[in-house]
């Protein structure tokens, strides 16, 4: 049975964790750049893997660009 679930935080999507199996092993697809690190990554749980990217994420202090900066393309 496949499985998927979108990793967030603050509204950010941080990635993507995959399960092909019902108890089998998830991967980690990154979708964010404090992420990379993770992508392709194996982890025993989707719980893992979730706690696994938001903790890279609230350790490089990441500050979003405000949306009205980014679809102006203006330098932040």
């Amino acid at each position: 049975m496949f499985e998927s679930s979108i990793v967030e935080i603050n509204g950010i999507t941080l990635g993507v964790v995959l399960r092909d199996y019902r108890d089998g092993p998830c991967s980690f697809r990154a979708l964010h750049e404090r992420t990379i690190q993770m992508n392709g990554r194996s982890y025993a749980t989707m719980e893992d893997a979730r706690a696994h990217a938001r903790s890279l994420m609230r350790m490089g202090g990441y500050t979003p660009m405000p949306a009205t900066t980014r679809a102006l393309g203006l330098p932040a």
